[in-house]
């Protein structure tokens, strides 16, 4: 079974949740929680997590309101994670 390593992203508006999964892709851990400060230092903070652990998967949450529909907050993430 090959090993992969993924971050799972929980994008919030003012906090980032960031989880790593271990090599069997079957337990995730939080790792850490990025403070939002501006896109790009998000995306530094990102990319030196992704260069540090190896990641080759990244996965992303997307928050459906309670009805099961996508709203204001889940397209925010889509346009984000693009």
């Amino acid at each position: 079974m090959e090993r992969i390593s993924a971050l799972g992203l929980d994008l919030g508006s003012k906090r980032i949740g960031v989880a790593g999964c271990d090599g069997t892709g079957l337990i995730a851990t939080g790792l850490t929680t990025i403070e939002r400060t501006s896109f790009q230092r998000d995306v530094d903070q990102l990319r030196e997590l992704v260069e540090t652990r190896e990641v080759q998967v990244l996965v992303v949450g997307l928050p459906y309101s309670m009805d099961g529909t996508l709203g204001f907050q889940a397209r925010k993430v889509q346009k984000l994670a693009r």
